[in-house]
């Protein structure tokens, strides 16, 4: 919230001048003001588990993730799109807008194509972020 509050503050100065101070950030109502807001909401300071790679590739090497053939579709699902998402390094968005669609989903003798859902919108909307395809080559031989 104080980061909001100092925006407004400086889109404010940008159109108002106040007597013989550089900037209206720096009236000494407004900076206690800003002092005071950031008592009241401290910064959200984000504590998510840590977690080594090595440890989940090893678990999804045994059961229930191992052997293939008696693995349920619903492990096997985790599996595969935890492993897209590794591999890629692609947002959680543009892995959902990932579609199995005819024209979407490719299959090549040596890769598998996915294309996003053309009416996806990434973060960042430009026409290379929205035709990004994700290519799975094929490892086996």
């Amino acid at each position: 919230m104080p980061n909001t509050l100092q925006r407004q503050v400086v889109a404010l100065a940008s159109i108002i001048s106040w007597g013989n101070l550089r900037s209206l950030s720096q009236h000494p109502r407004i900076c206690s003001f800003i002092r005071g807001a950031k008592n009241i909401w401290p910064p959200v300071i984000h504590c998510y588990p840590t977690w080594e790679l090595e440890k989940v590739l090893s678990a999804l090497t045994t059961g229930p993730f191992k052997p293939l053939r008696t693995t349920s579709l619903h492990f096997l699902t985790y599996k595969v799109v935890f492993l897209l998402a590794i591999a890629s390094a692609r947002r959680i968005l543009e892995l959902a807008a990932l579609s199995v669609r005819k024209g979407l989903c490719i299959f090549h003798h040596d890769r598998v194509v996915l294309c996003p859902d053309p009416t996806f919108m990434p973060k960042i909307n430009s026409v290379f972020h929205r035709a990004q395809e994700l290519i799975l080559p094929n490892f086996c031989s």
